[in-house]
């Protein structure tokens, strides 16, 4: 599985954990966890100590947005083969 621009930058910023990254933005686990996965948006609340830490905050919301519709994209193809493989 590809590795998410949240998930990537949690990594450059040393962190072992998403708890420990959504401790340092000061978010809900959950959010931060579904976003890491590529499930869902990064958190607003995130976006200011991101900021703080360094982080081009527009440049990462901008790949992680790709990142999702791509993912997306993946799964779709992969459930339509499935669909396709269980009509003949």
């Amino acid at each position: 599985m590809q590795t998410s621009p949240l998930d990537t930058i949690r990594q450059k910023l040393g962190l072992q954990t998403v708890r420990e990254l959504a401790e340092v933005t000061g978010c809900r686990y959950h959010a931060v966890h579904q976003a890491c996965r590529g499930m869902g948006p990064i958190p607003r609340a995130a976006y200011t100590p991101l900021q703080e830490l360094g982080v081009d905050v527009p440049r990462l919301v901008e790949d992680h947005a790709a990142f999702v519709a791509d993912r997306a994209g993946q799964l779709r193809a992969a459930l339509k083969a499935r669909l396709e493989g269980q009509a003949t």
